[in-house]
């Protein structure tokens, strides 16, 4: 990935206050801003100073997305993202719940072109989001992964991210 197509990446989880480890799990900050000139601006967590970092010398904190099914804690709340994702459903009345005494099932489904996240409910499918093309599923969607710190670029895969659930909080 050039760092021009890392700039774009970088860009889309700026507004949701994404960490930033050194090769060395040594400092974590903040992305703050990224620059046309190779590097980025960080919020140092320790001083609230800010720091100029290049390209390479540091990994965004990401959750891979095969936690959707599991209960993760984000801003000190604790959820799981695919039943959240659901209410973000209703919430834009794309989704009905008819039967709210049953419970969703969630599952994450090996497909021929793919794993893919699987809510239905009574055989209805609620939500389909497909791990190797996210950006096809619905902005909001698209938007709560970014918030909650998913890796929906693949950045994990091609070892351009740390996997969030690996560093000690």
């Amino acid at each position: 990935m050039t760092n021009q197509e890392l700039l774009k990446v970088y860009s889309a989880y700026l507004p949701y206050g994404v960490k930033l480890v050194d090769d060395e799990y040594k400092d974590i900050h903040t992305l703050f801003t990224v620059c046309s000139n190779d590097s980025i601006v960080v919020k140092n967590n320790e001083d609230k100073g800010v720091d100029v970092l290049m390209y390479g010398d540091f990994k965004l904190l990401l959750r891979p997305l095969s936690d959707l099914t599991k209960e993760i804690e984000h801003n000190g709340e604790k959820f799981v993202p695919a039943l959240e994702l659901v209410k973000e459903k209703e919430k834009y009345k794309k989704w009905n719940d008819n039967a709210p005494t049953i419970d969703y099932d969630i599952k994450i489904v090996k497909k021929p072109f793919g794993k893919i996240l699987k809510v239905s409910k009574l055989n209805q499918w609620v939500i389909m989001l497909s791990f190797d093309e996210p950006e096809r599923s619905e902005y909001f969607i698209i938007e709560k992964l970014l918030e909650w710190h998913f890796d929906i670029y693949g950045l994990l895969d091609k070892n351009l991210a740390i996997n969030l659930n690996q560093i000690e909080k």
